[in-house]
């Protein structure tokens, strides 16, 4: 799933465009980010739809920091549509 994401869309971070390391860097899939917590829905694992490329910094503070943490921990990062296109998932599942 994640080569078939990686070859599909911008080698880029959802929400703030800064370049991502690519596929020879073993630490490459930390970059693949579910927008909805993948233990509690399992349905959703191997969906591309639900899973959003971020730096791995960026991905650390969506998974571990409250909102207001991610935008001091980076603030010129759109965390909003991150937290947008998660709310418009969740109505559908």
């Amino acid at each position: 799933m994640y080569a078939e994401i990686w070859g599909q869309r911008p080698h880029e971070s959802f929400i703030s465009g800064l370049p991502l390391i690519g596929p020879e860097s073993p630490a490459w899939v930390s970059q693949f980010a579910h927008v909805i917590p993948k233990s509690k829905y399992p349905q959703i694992k191997f969906n591309p739809k639900y899973v959003v490329l971020l730096t791995m910094d960026e991905h650390y503070a969506y998974d571990n920091l409250s909102k207001d943490q991610q935008i001091k921990f980076h603030p010129k990062a759109d965390w909003d549509k991150l937290y947008e296109l998660r709310q418009t998932l969740m109505e559908k599942l």
